[in-house]
Protein backbone atom coordinates (compact mmCIF):
# COMPACT_ATOMS: atom_id res chain seq x y z
CA UNK A 1 0.00 0.00 0.00
CA UNK A 2 0.99 3.69 -0.89
CA UNK A 3 2.01 5.15 2.55
CA UNK A 4 0.03 8.61 1.50
CA UNK A 5 -3.02 6.91 0.91
CA UNK A 6 -4.76 7.03 4.68
CA UNK A 7 -4.04 10.99 4.71
CA UNK A 8 -4.75 11.59 1.02
CA UNK A 9 -7.78 10.72 1.59
CA UNK A 10 -8.37 12.35 5.04
CA UNK A 11 -7.50 15.11 3.53
CA UNK A 12 -10.00 14.93 0.44
CA UNK A 13 -13.04 13.96 2.74
CA UNK A 14 -11.94 16.89 5.01
CA UNK A 15 -12.13 19.15 1.52
CA UNK A 16 -15.74 17.44 0.85
CA UNK A 17 -13.89 16.54 -2.70
CA UNK A 18 -14.38 12.77 -4.20
CA UNK A 19 -11.36 10.43 -4.13
CA UNK A 20 -12.01 6.91 -4.76
CA UNK A 21 -7.96 5.88 -5.17
CA UNK A 22 -7.27 2.44 -6.94
CA UNK A 23 -3.66 0.79 -6.74
CA UNK A 24 -3.04 -1.58 -9.95
CA UNK A 25 -1.20 -4.59 -8.33
CA UNK A 26 2.25 -5.12 -10.06
CA UNK A 27 1.72 -1.74 -11.73
CA UNK A 28 4.78 0.62 -11.94
CA UNK A 29 4.22 4.25 -11.18
CA UNK A 30 3.59 5.68 -14.34
CA UNK A 31 2.09 2.50 -15.79
CA UNK A 32 -0.12 4.81 -18.15
CA UNK A 33 2.70 6.11 -20.07
CA UNK A 34 4.90 2.28 -19.60
CA UNK A 35 1.41 0.11 -20.38
CA UNK A 36 1.59 1.61 -23.85
CA UNK A 37 4.86 1.48 -24.64
CA UNK A 38 5.85 -2.27 -26.79
CA UNK A 39 9.16 -2.43 -25.04
CA UNK A 40 7.78 -2.07 -21.50
CA UNK A 41 8.52 -5.90 -19.82
CA UNK A 42 6.37 -5.77 -17.10
CA UNK A 43 2.95 -7.31 -18.02
CA UNK A 44 0.85 -5.07 -14.73
CA UNK A 45 1.83 -2.24 -16.41
CA UNK A 46 -0.58 -2.40 -19.45
CA UNK A 47 -3.49 -4.34 -17.66
CA UNK A 48 -3.62 -1.30 -15.20
CA UNK A 49 -3.40 0.75 -18.27
CA UNK A 50 -6.71 -0.96 -19.42
CA UNK A 51 -8.16 -1.41 -16.61
CA UNK A 52 -7.45 2.71 -16.05
CA UNK A 53 -8.57 3.90 -19.02
CA UNK A 54 -11.95 1.61 -18.60
CA UNK A 55 -12.10 3.46 -14.83
CA UNK A 56 -11.55 7.12 -16.44
CA UNK A 57 -14.34 6.44 -19.23
CA UNK A 58 -16.67 5.06 -16.36
CA UNK A 59 -16.50 8.19 -14.28
CA UNK A 60 -16.76 10.57 -17.20
CA UNK A 61 -19.94 8.83 -18.57
CA UNK A 62 -20.83 9.35 -14.70
CA UNK A 63 -19.78 13.09 -14.75
CA UNK A 64 -22.11 13.81 -17.29
CA UNK A 65 -25.45 12.11 -16.82
CA UNK A 66 -27.86 14.44 -16.34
Amino acid sequence: MITSLPATTEEMSAAHKYYEPVVYAGADHAFMRLGSNPADTNPANAAAEQAGLKRLKKELRQSFVR
